[in-house]
């Protein structure tokens, strides 16, 4: 820690996070999980690479309609 402070490194917080653990065959279990944040200013000249953004593109759908009435279609089977 004190070799990471000289480096420029700060405490910044820490959190706790609920994990979902395998408990037995079925079962799952919570535990806590702590995570420790530090933060350290980028040098002088150093630019931020850019990073796209992780959002998927959704393509948009239009307003949704009523099913027709009827009954079912058909449904065909490859053998």
């Amino acid at each position: 820690m004190n070799k990471m402070g000289a480096e420029g490194w700060d405490y910044l917080r820490a959190d706790t996070l609920p994990v979902d653990e395998r408990s037995g065959l079925t079962g799952t279990k919570t535990t806590l999980q702590n995570l420790l944040v530090f933060r350290r200013p980028l040098g002088e000249g150093v630019d931020m690479p850019l990073v796209a953004p992780l959002v998927a593109t959704v393509p948009r759908l239009g307003p949704a309609t009523e099913a027709p009435l009827g009954p079912a279609p058909a449904v065909k089977l490859d053998k």
